[in-house]
């Protein structure tokens, strides 16, 4: 049976609401506890964690940009190209989960880059995203609150394995082939420029930023309640975690509320749980104030350099 398009939207407005309400409920219930909970609040700390994923956001921009240019050879500057990504992402927390991949496309365009070049590269970095991210938790099992390894050399092998074979030049390009033939177009027309040495580099790249972010939510955490040093590989794991199952929930915006209910599930294992209520919530606050202040000082560089933003946009 064949869903119409706005019976599909209204499914989908209605799962978003649903989920947005539950947490709201819940926050709601505990509001008191949450309140009431003895926070240690240390500016300094939420200072830094800020400074690291606004750093990381505007380094990843720049990657992706760099990305883009290689895989396709485009002639506009890495400063325009870095613009499709910053500007265009401006758009995600439409409802569909799409639209800031549209506006890429859009943006594309107007310097000369065509749009399916753009959406490849953009599911090449959603499919690097969710490897590496799962790979950061993975890894991150192997701490426990004693700082003790839990698995063996031999399942980190496994993990880096499946990483490796999943992104692997002849996986992609194989996927790249099948949705040529999905697309009826000729895969030729959307094939990249991806060796081993380029695999290497992208993942090398995308799992340092997810342990700097991971770190960022880590002193986030650090900010409002005393956590020992040893914990971070566990909250970075964390992170990684609640960050991969919100990507894989397509047509939820941004994993609206699936980000949050999997931090509290994962946090009150450690922590009461209207504390876990509490840093969830705060850190879908704290991610949307990231993603403002690198917005907002990418478009400041470019006003004040008057190269950052072309006047063909």
């Amino acid at each position: 049976m064949k869903i119409s398009p706005i019976w599909a939207r209204r499914i989908q407005a209605a799962l978003v609401g649903a989920i947005a309400g539950s947490m709201i409920a819940v926050v709601l219930k505990l509001r008191e506890q949450i309140i009431d909970y003895p926070w240690d609040f240390q500016p300094a700390y939420l200072v830094l964690s800020t400074t690291l994923v606004v750093i990381a956001t505007l380094y990843w921009a720049v990657f992706w940009a760099w990305m883009l240019k290689r895989m396709y050879g485009s002639q506009a500057s890495l400063v325009q190209t870095a613009n499709i990504y910053i500007y265009g992402n401006t758009a995600k927390y439409l409802p569909g989960s799409v639209w800031n991949y549209f506006a890429r496309g859009y943006l594309g365009t107007r310097i000369g880059i065509p749009a399916s070049s753009v959406w490849i590269a953009s599911l090449y970095e959603i499919l690097l995203a969710l490897f590496t991210g799962a790979a950061v938790y993975l890894l991150s099992l192997g701490f426990s609150h004693q700082h003790q390894p839990v698995f063996s050399i031999e399942w980190v092998g496994l993990v880096t394995a499946v990483l490796f074979l999943s992104l692997s030049p002849p996986a992609i390009q194989l996927a790249i082939s099948l949705a040529g033939r999905i697309l009826k177009r000729p895969s030729e027309g959307i094939r990249m420029r991806y060796s081993y040495l380029d695999y290497l580099t992208y993942t090398s790249i995308s799992f340092f930023t997810w342990v700097l972010v991971g770190a960022g939510f880590y002193l986030l955490v650090r900010s409002v309640i005393p956590l020992p040093f040893y914990q971070l590989p566990e909250f970075a794991g964390l992170w990684g975690l609640a960050v991969v199952i919100s990507l894989a929930s397509i047509g939820i915006p941004q994993g609206l509320g699936i980000k949050e209910g999997v931090l509290v599930l994962a946090l009150a294992a450690s922590m009461p749980v209207p504390a876990a209520v509490g840093i969830a919530v705060l850190s879908r606050i704290w991610t949307i104030t990231c993603e403002v202040i690198s917005t907002g000082l990418w478009w400041l560089f470019g006003a004040i350099g008057g190269r950052i933003i072309p006047k063909n946009y």
